[in-house]
């Protein structure tokens, strides 16, 4: 669930946390002389080092999908390790990508969708999906082997590697992980009603942590906090169902963790802006 404001345009990202954008060679191995050259290495965050680490980042991990991304024409930055591929809506599908890749039930539900700004998401969001998780698994995109969980979820058959997709204003994120991953991505809306939002959807922990905040700190918490609650119910994959479930650390002077989901704390939190977007990935 996204609370964005309607009428907004999508635009690159700029500022602090940008993504580079640039045209790469075509598919390849990468040059051993250019491997480790700022030219190919995502945008991270974190500190680096081992992934086991706080911040880390596992360097095996990164130097996969550096080689990936060498390969793609796509916008991509690293959050605690996971790899985090954008494509804005009004963007031409990289020339590399095989737009015939979906499955039958894929393309039945294109057809199915009357609204053609939301077929035309799906349809290249699947495309991307399906590229990318090719590269990753050595496959062709048309034999990627999703399936949908318990709540809808769409996943790979396989455990090597997980996934997941937000769309927001616009632009597609993409998070690929060999851990479970939920990502949520949310602009900010100025006028939106973070006191009636806060008290219809956050817990009771919540709440009252929010409620002692200065009121200088209370925006940026809330967005924060929706953000965190929404890949962490992603990562989930129960949707809305666990909202009163999960709590997050609101304060955005604290790091982010989770305080509170079912079954149990064992998520990581990773939170950065990304020009204006703020980006949160759950990481299990």
């Amino acid at each position: 669930m996204a609370f964005i404001m309607p009428g907004r345009t999508a635009v690159r990202f700029s500022g602090q946390g940008q993504v580079p954008h640039k045209s790469t060679p075509p598919p390849g191995p990468l040059p051993e002389a250019e491997r480790g050259s700022s030219v190919f290495n995502p945008l991270r965050f974190g500190d680096g080092g081992s992934r086991s680490e706080p911040g880390g980042v596992d360097d095996h991990r990164v130097n996969r999908m550096n080689l990936i991304h060498h390969q793609l024409d796509l916008e991509h930055f690293i959050v605690g390790g996971v790899s985090v591929w954008t494509l804005l809506d009004g963007d031409t599908l990289p020339a590399w990508a095989d737009a015939n890749c979906l499955s039958p039930n894929e393309i039945e539900r294109c057809e199915r969708t009357n609204h053609a700004a939301a077929r035309e998401r799906f349809r290249r969001g699947r495309i991307i999906l399906r590229n990318v998780l090719g590269r990753s698994l050595g496959i062709e995109a048309r034999d990627v082997p999703l399936i949908l969980g318990e709540y809808g979820k769409p996943m790979l058959v396989s455990e090597d590697w997980h996934f997941n997709l937000s769309h927001t204003e616009g632009v597609l994120f993409l998070a690929v992980s060999r851990s479970i991953v939920g990502i949520d991505v949310e602009m900010p809306s100025p006028g939106r009603d973070i006191h009636g939002l806060v008290n219809r959807y956050f817990t009771e922990v919540e709440r009252h942590r929010f409620a002692e905040l200065p009121e200088e700190l209370q925006p940026e918490a809330f967005l924060r906090g929706w953000t965190c609650k929404e890949a962490v119910l992603k990562a989930l994959g129960t949707g809305v169902r666990d909202l009163q479930n999960v709590s997050v650390e609101l304060d955005p002077r604290l790091p982010p963790k989770v305080l509170e989901s079912p079954g149990s704390n064992r998520w990581e939190l990773e939170y950065r802006k990304v020009g204006e977007a703020s980006v949160a990935v759950c990481i299990g």
